[in-house]
């Protein structure tokens, strides 16, 4: 029976319209029947009231739930850095309101500014941040306010950061807590204020996660002013600091690192060594650690450590910025120790390796090439893109974007090409979003439920129909009149055709009222096609094995009749059975938007359920009809059988028009909704053609100054490759002249142990001669 499909849903699985078509159905109590009625009836009554209460005002584009779930996917994406992705999610929440849980709208707002500023989108990121710390009760507020003073204080906005230290820091609006005073010293720091730094920093209290990092910034503002000496007991006292988390070991390095610097600077070499020593090997400071124990050594003239210093080096660190200025140091070490074979190699090597380089440095000081072809060429050698006869060596990229000028002007560039792909993507997203506005039918978490409200006000009516069918049963099987199926046909027949209006305006997509918009046709694939044709034949069939069943089944119609019906029955389930096993293999019933295959939309894209209520209203007349065939006077279970339809009924048409009222307020929401999205959308095209005037107006002037910090960049980097090959060149030539004057002291010292040779052959020969001599006398 159709009453089935209350607890299935619109389409029923094939296993149960089978069962609905079986004659074991028939099989059933009559009780257990109507039980299963009564349950159907309070799950659609319950669900009524679901719907009804989840588009309270207010709600929003998406369901509570849908909501919830977007708001932990953006907090997963923000947590794995994915912060473009979590920006977009958390706005579409905050702008739309749908979050109506208090907490997790003000978690929204906050990560939302999070994801604006850790993209560096600094302007949209101070307008959230300012929007947080506007509202006294944020539970954010005060961290809303600690960003926009470090916001400030890094784009150089200093009227703003002094406005907001006065109004909030000063006032006591703000707790001066240990993180809100180190981010206030290091705004200071950031402006030049070195005192007011140090006043700031010195307020970090001992067990602060942040006492460290105050300590450390208080001996750099000694460095500042020269006053090594001072500062050395703060680099010291972080570096015996234990380290709690990966931050603090970083810290920790860079004070050991600093430790080694101050104590080069003062002359005391071992202490300095004795700080490097504790730079672990796994520390990201370990090239720097190696590079500076270098000239430590050299100060030292310590040179055999300091050559195997510089190895050691070049094999961890072939690459990095320090590798060039560490190659020409190799030949003057293997020259200090007179080791002139490697030396002279040390040399060659330089000139032949920093030759191209330093040419290449000249051409990109000089080229006069137009700006967006200059910083091409110059992007795709920073990224290693270029082929090797035009790559430089990484040990050349790295010192590139080691200077700062340099680096900084390549990311400025960078900025401007990023915000004009931006303005682009902007755009087509502009004309994609309009396209999709123009032509939309239902906004977000309405559509979702104006489907199962409009699904469930055709359940509803339906359900109707089969209690009225199960009364009709009750009736003939319960009255004393033997005429009584014959007397009611006319009322049984009406009902028959409200059934197949019914089912025309779920399959076929329903009426609509005078001068209401005909839903657009939905344009459906060749397995969508063929799995609708598929649901639309099985529904069919599962009508007419119902009318059978009635028929086979119904004491007022002829045996010869029934029997008739039983057959055609038989062939009627067989033919069931095929074709639902033919749409389980093709997918199943399809879901969403069942409309047919060549016209408008389904029951489920209708505006208004004004079509059922007009339905309803005959299928109370109709019922009506049926008063004057019940049992007259109390007659025990017969009184309570007519209670429980009755109740049913009431029930029923209730229902129709809650979901009735549902679907109107769905369509009202929806409006409201669009033209809240509109207004924003339209604030959006606002904004962005004013970035795009912006960019316009200030391209030409950014690329300018771009273009020559960038060169002036690359005229260091000549000079300092320049240098290096003058070095080596002089150092081959100090090679030649040590092994020079090496031979001409062997040749001075063989000469001089000849002439000493030759005084005593001749003392010898002279004693030789004499003794003959006084023989001959």
């Amino acid at each position: 029976m159709l009453f089935l499909r209350a607890r299935t849903g619109l389409l029923a699985t094939v296993a149960a319209l089978a069962l609905a078509a079986s004659p074991a159905w028939a099989a059933d109590s009559f009780k257990q029947r109507v039980n299963d009625l009564t349950k159907a009836v309070d799950t659609l009554d319950s669900q009524a009231r679901t719907l009804d209460a989840s588009i309270a005002p207010g709600r929003g584009i998406l369901s509570r739930e849908m909501a919830t779930l977007r708001f932990q996917d953006a907090v997963y994406d923000f947590m794995l850095g994915d912060y473009e992705r979590a920006g977009e999610a958390f706005f579409s929440l905050v702008a739309s309101g749908v979050l109506t849980d208090a907490g997790l709208h003000s978690d929204s707002e906050w990560y939302l500014a999070e994801s604006l500023f850790r993209m560096g989108n600094a302007s949209t990121a101070e307008g959230q941040y300012q929007a947080i710390a506007t509202n006294r009760n944020h539970p954010f507020r005060e961290d809303a306010v600690r960003r926009l003073l470090e916001l400030y204080a890094v784009t150089g906005q200093t009227e703003l950061f002094y406005e907001v230290y006065r109004s909030e820091i000063l006032s006591g609006k703000v707790a001066p807590s240990p993180l809100v005073s180190y981010t206030v010293a290091k705004a200071f720091y950031t402006q030049g204020e070195l005192e007011k730094a140090r006043e700031q920093f010195a307020r970090i209290p001992a067990e602060s996660e942040w006492y460290g990092r105050g300590r450390y910034f208080l001996g750099t503002i000694d460095v500042a002013k020269e006053s090594y000496e001072t500062a050395l007991p703060y680099f010291v006292e972080v570096s015996d600091l234990p380290p709690q988390t990966v931050d603090d070991r970083k810290v920790q390095d860079l004070a050991l690192l600093a430790v080694g610097r101050l104590n080069y600077e003062l002359g005391r070499y071992d202490d300095a060594s004795s700080a490097y020593i504790r730079i672990g090997g796994d520390s990201e400071y370990l090239a720097d650690k190696l590079y500076e124990q270098v000239w430590v050594h050299v100060k030292q003239e310590r040179w055999a450590e300091a050559l195997r210093s510089v190895e050691v080096f070049l094999l961890g660190f072939p690459e990095h910025e320090y590798t060039a200025r560490l190659k020409l140091l190799e030949g003057h070490l293997h020259l200090q120790q007179e080791q002139y074979e490697p030396a002279l190699v040390s040399y060659e090597d330089v000139i032949s390796d920093y030759t191209p380089v330093r040419d290449r440095f000249a051409d990109l000081a000089s080229t006069l090439d137009d700006p967006e072809r200059y910083f091409q060429r110059v992007l795709e050698i920073s990224r290693g893109e270029l082929s090797a006869d035009g790559a430089l060596p990484a040990y050349a990229v790295a010192m590139m974007l080691a200077d700062d000028e340099l680096a900084r002007s390549l990311s400025v560039y960078e900025d401007l090409v990023r915000q004009e792909e931006v303005i682009a993507g902007s755009d087509k997203l502009i004309a994609e979003i309009e396209e999709a506005l123009t032509r939309s039918e239902s906004v977000g978490g309405f559509g979702e439920i104006g489907y199962q409200a409009s699904t469930n006000q055709y359940m509803v009516l339906q359900t109707e129909l089969d209690v009225l069918f199960l009364e009709e049963e009750w009736l003939i099987k319960n009255s004393p009149n033997k005429r009584m199926a014959e007397e009611i046909e006319p009322l049984v027949i009406q009902r028959q055709s409200i059934g197949e209006r019914l089912a025309a305006q779920g399959g076929a997509g329903g009426s609509t009222s005078e001068g209401e918009e005909q839903p657009k046709p939905k344009s459906w694939t060749a397995e969508e096609r063929v799995r609708i044709e598929l649901t639309t034949e099985v529904k069919a069939l599962q009508a007419r094995a119902e009318s059978l069943i009635d028929k086979s089944t119904n004491p007022s119609v002829a045996p010869e009749l029934q029997a008739e019906a039983a057959l055609e029955l038989e062939e009627v389930e067989a033919e069931l059975t095929e074709k639902g096993e033919a749409l389980t293999e093709a997918g199943g019933p399809l879901e969403g938007d069942l409309g047919n295959p060549g016209g408008g939309g389904s029951i489920a894209r209708s505006s208004s359920g004004g079509w059922a209520i007009e339905l309803s209203r005959e299928l109370q007349e109709l019922r009506k009809s049926y008063e004057p065939y019940r049992p007259a006077g109390d007659t025990g279970q017969a009184a309570l059988m007519i209670a429980r339809f009755d109740g049913m009924y009431t029930t029923l048409e209730h229902n129709t028009e809650v979901y009735a009222e549902i679907l109107d307020r769905v369509a009202t929401a929806q409006s409201d909704e669009m033209a809240k999205i509109r207004e924003r959308f339209d604030f959006e095209i606002g904004q962005v053609a004013k970035q795009k005037a912006d960019i316009a107006a200030t391209k030409t002037e950014v690329e300018s100054v771009a273009v020559d910090l960038t060169r002036e960049g690359f005229a260091r980097l000549e000079d300092f490759f320049s240098e290096a090959l003058l070095g080596a060149d002089v150092g081959i030539v100090d090679v030649f002249w040590a092994e020079k004057l090496q031979t001409a002291e062997r040749r001075e010292r063989l000469a001089e142990e000849r002439n000493e040779l030759i005084e005593e052959l001749e003392s010898r020969f002279s004693l030789i001669r004499s003794k003959l001599g006084e023989e001959r006398n």
